[in-house]
């Protein structure tokens, strides 16, 4: 069976981001462009999910209450239909420790309760997946930026407080293995360290001043969300309180919305182009 396959551009553009480029042939500007424009596909795709995923788990969640409801309907009489209502109602307006006498009554509240926080969970995690993937990819780029930088501009890995060992040097077969190897080691030294050390890093090293950007606080505060969604199931914990000014509920959960993650697809984005405006202007030529 022969498939009439015509691969439009579209197609093409996929394909050839899939593919890393050689450090050692391409030129410096080359390289920004491509970690750039890998990194804004990454976040379309990042936006797709969002909401394709957010109408998949509400699809699914109504269809779960559905379930529940055809339940009530079908097993409880009508005065009884009556006293699950009201006992639901109270539970939703705060009072969840009420409940009926009437075991069925009670057994079909209990199947609500659990089918609503699945649904909650569900949900919760889907945007909390999406927050903690965004962190990691704008982390993929930082580092794959930098150590393209250090690797066409030797003279700035000189800056570099590290060293190698005669014996990590001889393992590899040039000067430029070498110097990707170093390149990739410094890069990551600088990703790892925590959001406010790193921007202090750039600022001193390169004079990329991107703490003083008025959006600054809330670029660092989804990378303690970031730290809380890992480390503590999203509840805020004293390092996040701290370094966030939360003025919140300790004992809460924070909730991620679409107009949280839409607010951080955009700064994410503002930031790299400005990290890759930078660079190309300082060290492309």
């Amino acid at each position: 069976m022969i498939l009439d396959f015509k691969p439009d551009r579209l197609f093409f553009k996929t394909i050839a981001t899939l593919s890393i480029p050689d450090e050692k042939t391409e030129s410096f500007s080359s390289l920004l462009t491509f970690h750039r424009t890998l990194l804004m596909d990454k976040i379309h795709a990042l936006r797709v999910f969002n909401n394709m995923s957010s109408n998949m788990v509400e699809n699914y969640l109504s269809l779960q209450k559905q379930k529940v409801r055809n339940t009530v309907d079908d097993t409880l009489s009508v005065v009884e239909k009556k006293k699950y209502d009201i006992d639901l109602s109270l539970a939703l307006l705060g009072n969840p420790k009420h409940v009926s006498k009437n075991s069925k009554i009670a057994k079909l509240f209990e199947k609500e309760k659990e089918v609503y926080n699945h649904r909650e969970h569900i949900r919760r995690a889907s945007k909390e997946m999406v927050l903690v993937y965004l962190v990691i990819i704008f982390e993929e780029f930082l580092s794959s930026l930098l150590s393209a930088l250090f690797v066409k501009r030797h003279d700035t890995l000189k800056a570099s407080d590290k060293s190698v060992s005669f014996k990590d040097a001889l393992e590899h077969t040039d000067i430029n293995d070498l110097v990707k190897t170093m390149s990739k080691k410094e890069s990551k030294g600088i990703v790892d360290m925590a959001i406010e050390d790193l921007g202090k890093r750039l600022g001193d090293r390169f004079h990329l001043y991107l703490y003083k950007r008025k959006d600054w606080p809330k670029f660092k505060e989804f990378f303690y969300r970031r730290h809380i969604i890992v480390h503590n199931y999203g509840f805020p914990d004293t390092k996040y309180i701290e370094k966030t000014k939360f003025k919140g509920e300790k004992n809460h959960w924070i909730e991620i919305s679409d107009t949280y993650l839409n607010e951080a697809f955009n700064i994410f984005e503002n930031y790299a182009n400005e990290m890759v405006n930078f660079f190309h202007k300082k060290y492309a030529h």
